[in-house]
């Protein structure tokens, strides 16, 4: 009888190579992998400084003065503020319309025809004492505002107390919002003397606007030829230094407190 062993070798080998040549059904049901997705997250957007608004100016305008006044050159810290957006308020005509021969830059007053008449007049000029050394022989003229109660942070009304006493006649001049202008620039820009006026129709039986009018400058910093965007002097020792903050105008408006609501504006 023949050995039977060789006869199950050789089967064994025969299925073995049966089996490798056939595919596995578990590699042929599986799934093919999934793509690998790679998701790019977007990157976070600065958003922009805000405009400074009135507190914002008079507590960098603060800032400049405390150096002044110690002996420091404050030029490095002020750089953050050359280009940055203002909207600034200036509250006006609280106590009621002006008079005929008032002189005061901001103003109101009903006219012989019943008209409303807002005035606007730029009372900070090349000639400010405050100015000297802070421009050079590029600068050909500068047109601004002196802020009226600078210790006021927001643009409300003063209020009237029954026992306060006329306020000083001198206007104070410890905080001014100026644009300079060069030989190079466009006279188109400059005003020249000339104010901001909105003159309109009051309707009959419509009350008098007690409570005032609001000035509002809109644009941004930039600095004093060859200096920072805010500019101190002192006219002696020890004395609160005055502070003009060197801008580039883009809007002058006339609002109404409250809604700010827009009489009358003027772009550049």
């Amino acid at each position: 009888m023949a050995d039977p062993f060789p006869l199950r070798l050789a089967a064994s080998v025969a299925l073995a190579l049966l089996c490798g040549c056939e595919p596995r059904e578990d590699a042929k049901d599986a799934a093919p992998p999934s793509p690998v997705v790679v998701r790019n997250e977007p990157s976070a957007v600065p958003l922009p400084e805000p405009a400074l608004d009135r507190a914002g100016l008079l507590e960098a305008v603060a800032q400049a003065a405390s150096a002044h006044a110690a002996g420091i050159d404050d030029s490095q810290a002020q750089s953050a503020l050359d280009g940055r957006r203002f909207a600034i308020k200036l509250r006006f005509g609280c106590g009621g319309p002006a008079g005929e021969a008032s002189s005061e830059p901001l103003r109101w007053r009903v006219k012989s025809d019943s008209s409303l008449e807002i005035t606007a007049t730029p009372d900070l000029s090349l000639t400010a004492p405050e100015l000297a050394g802070a421009l050079t022989q590029t600068v050909e003229a500068v047109e601004g505002f002196w802020v009226a109660r600078p210790w006021l942070l927001s643009d409300t009304c003063p209020a009237m107390r029954k026992d306060a006493k006329a306020p000083p006649s001198a206007p104070d001049h410890s905080v001014g919002i100026a644009q300079y202008y060069t030989p190079e620039g466009s006279r188109t820009e400059r005003r020249s003397g000339r104010p901001y006026v909105s003159i309109a129709p009051l309707k009959p039986g419509e009350p008098l606007p007690q409570d005032g009018f609001i000035l509002l400058l809109e644009g941004r910093l930039q600095g004093w030829p060859g200096g920072p965007p805010i500019h101190c002097a002192t006219s002696a020792a020890g004395a609160r230094p005055s502070c003009i903050a060197s801008v580039r105008l883009d809007r002058v408006a006339f609002t109404r407190p409250g809604d700010g609501s827009v009489i009358d504006e003027w772009t550049s």
